[in-house]
């Protein structure tokens, strides 16, 4: 009798040993889950960065094949000039260098400039801002940027998000817009109030990525003339602007 009671006893004491550490298995199993599902949040935020980084660089790539091709036309532009110039000035070799007119036998003689001289005949205008943080935009809303990098001929005013043109000119505006997820955004391009175009940024996906709108536009304004960008309708989701993708908005004359 007494044989079998230690048995019993014994059996009981080890199988409370044996569910104990079937509890303490389980324990340890749940926390190598969070810990693993936490590493692959990890892992998927840095492959959103990466994928963000690729087209960032590719965007910059395509900017970079746009401005080199743009300096290549200007630098042919200016070599014509300068020739033309040149030209002109060989012609008046005995006029006056400091650009008085002087007469020979009663015929007046232009005055001599350097091709330099006649060549910048106005003042550079080229603007370069973004924004510094994310903004949920109502409708008709004027998209401000707010962080000035470059402003020569303090054309754009941060306080109102407008452009206005310093001289009369042919004038390029570029943007990039980043756009939040799970919904979509309309903007407008306008010139003293009146629409140029309208695009449209959808991410309605079910995606946690972000998109980016850029692009350029081309027009022709006078002097004191408004250029911006406002929302057209009320957005479903955010423009985002953080450290790895800032929304941006830039412009330069062309001539």
């Amino acid at each position: 009798m007494m044989a079998s009671t230690t048995l019993i006893f014994l059996l009981c004491l080890g199988f409370t040993f044996s569910r104990g550490n079937v509890e303490e298995d389980i324990t340890d199993v749940k926390a190598l889950l969070r810990e693993a599902m936490s590493e692959i949040g990890e892992l998927k935020r840095d492959n959103d960065l990466l994928k963000q980084e690729v087209r960032e660089i590719r965007g910059l790539k395509m900017d970079n094949s746009l401005l080199r091709h743009e300096f290549g036309n200007l630098a042919k532009k200016v070599d014509v000039l300068r020739d033309v110039v040149g030209r002109e000035c060989h012609r008046n070799d005995d006029s006056d260098v400091n650009g008085e007119t002087e007469t020979s036998n009663n015929h007046p003689r232009i005055r001599k400039l350097s091709p330099d001289a006649l060549i910048a005949t106005s003042n550079p205008v080229a603007f370069f801002v973004y924004m510094s943080s994310n903004i949920q935009p109502g409708a008709d809303q004027i998209l401000k940027f707010n962080v000035i990098e470059l402003n020569l001929g303090n054309g754009y005013h941060s306080y109102s998000g407008i452009f206005s043109a310093p001289e009369d000119g042919v004038y390029a505006f570029s943007y990039g817009i980043t756009c939040g997820v799970g919904g979509s955004l309309y903007f407008k391009f306008m010139k003293n109030g009146n629409l140029i175009i309208v695009k449209r940024c959808d991410n309605d996906e079910d995606s946690d990525d972000y998109k980016e709108l850029s692009g350029t536009i081309i027009t022709q304004l006078a002097s004191n003339d408004e250029f911006y960008i406002s929302t057209q309708r009320s957005c479903t989701t955010s423009v985002t602007s953080y450290t790895e993708s800032k929304s941006f908005f830039s412009g330069w004359k062309i001539n």
